[in-house]
């Protein structure tokens, strides 16, 4: 983060969206380590219930400092959209 930081680069996404590494980044923010923003929003995949939307609020309500924070999900697919044919 600090070479992050020594570059220039302000802030940055971790799209791994999950509380565990929301954990971690508060550990550093405590330490007074946080070079940079960041924001971890939650990630949904395919197969996952859609309860678990109530995590992501759940994460947003626990971390929300300046320098880190959760906020909107991630979502995923394996299928693709197929555009119908022009008429």
């Amino acid at each position: 983060m600090r070479y992050c930081a020594a570059q220039g680069i302000t802030a940055a996404h971790n799209m791994d969206g999950n509380r565990y590494m929301l954990e971690l980044l508060q550990e550093i923010e405590q330490a007074s380590e946080m070079a940079c923003r960041v924001e971890v929003p939650s990630h949904l995949t395919e197969g996952k219930p859609l309860s678990d939307l109530d995590e992501a609020s759940r994460m947003h309500a626990d971390f929300h400092s300046d320098m880190l924070k959760s906020g909107g999900s991630r979502f995923f697919s394996t299928a693709f959209w197929k555009a119908a044919p022009p008429c």
